[in-house]
């Protein structure tokens, strides 16, 4: 599949990273000469597969705008994907937002700005403009140098966070009530 999608010229650049419950000697490499940018072999660690996206997310905003079509990529981003996409964001925000408590406590504005942009970043990519526009303001309250934005800012991100359902819930609510 990898092949033919790099047949495509508006894909050449299309990261692809295997997911595969094979992890056989020779797999990962099959994977990587067959054109995918990464392997990922299952079980999957939600973590690592947050930072091999993210990875590849960060060098797209390096190089300015996918060469892949916008409405290819929107489409890309419905359904079971961006319900899976949300859940990680879901997932992985307790664990930054303590980070970034951790670094305030510590005086570590460097460390508040990283961190907060990541979940700015995040927010932004699976829709959620709220918790980005939040997790901006924080990291400029870091960049300021401005405990006390910092603390105001965490806690509206936070509470803006807590209020985003979780899709399994969605899922859940709709089964039960069909209507």
């Amino acid at each position: 599949a990898t092949r033919e999608i790099r047949k495509d010229e508006h894909f050449k650049e299309l990261p692809i990273i295997a997911m595969t419950a094979h992890a056989m000697n020779g797999d990962r490499e099959r994977c990587l000469e067959a054109g995918m940018n990464a392997y990922i072999s299952k079980p999957v660690n939600a973590a690592h597969l947050a930072a091999t996206v993210e990875a590849f997310l960060k060098r797209e905003d390096r190089a300015g705008a996918p060469q892949w079509p916008a409405t290819r990529r929107a489409a890309d981003t419905t359904g079971a994907l961006a319900d899976a996409l949300l859940s990680l964001f879901l997932q992985l925000a307790p664990e930054r937002i303590e980070k970034i408590r951790a670094a305030a406590l510590e005086g570590d504005m460097a460390a508040v700005e990283r961190e907060a942009s990541a979940v700015r970043a995040a927010a932004e990519r699976i829709g959620i403009p709220g918790a980005a526009v939040c997790a901006g303001d924080l990291a400029a309250a870091a960049r300021r140098n401005d405990p006390d934005g910092i603390s105001s800012h965490l806690e509206v991100l936070e509470a803006r966070i807590a209020r985003i359902p979780h899709p399994a819930a969605c899922e859940t609510a709709v089964s039960r009530n069909p209507a």
